[in-house]
């Protein structure tokens, strides 16, 4: 049962980095996924900060676990699938803002 579980939580999290285009090595039965946020134009740090300041959504930079780079972050399977969701739709929020941010015409 906490198999099924599991994997409810995993396929919730991944379609919705799916959905958003962020890359992510595919959990082999960890309680987490690791996702490459590079391509959104901030380091994985301030990925998180704004995360947790903006969308209210806890991760943390790959950096805490030994990574070299500040390029991919740590998302956890320990929540329901209905939180789930619900963190998906505020990164998602949080993700827009920063790419219009980036795409915005220097003043």
């Amino acid at each position: 049962q906490m198999r099924l579980t599991y994997d409810e939580r995993r396929k919730a999290l991944c379609e919705g980095l799916d959905a958003l285009r962020i890359p992510y090595a595919e959990p082999q039965g960890a309680f987490y996924v690791y996702a490459n946020v590079a391509a959104i134009g901030v380091p994985a740090s301030v990925f998180c900060e704004r995360m947790l300041a903006e969308g209210r959504v806890l991760m943390y930079p790959g950096t805490v676990y030994g990574d070299y780079t500040d390029d991919f972050v740590r998302m956890s399977l320990t929540q329901p699938v209905d939180r789930i969701r619900e963190a998906m739709v505020r990164i998602q929020s949080v993700v827009n803002t920063i790419r219009a941010e980036r795409n915005a015409p220097a003043a």
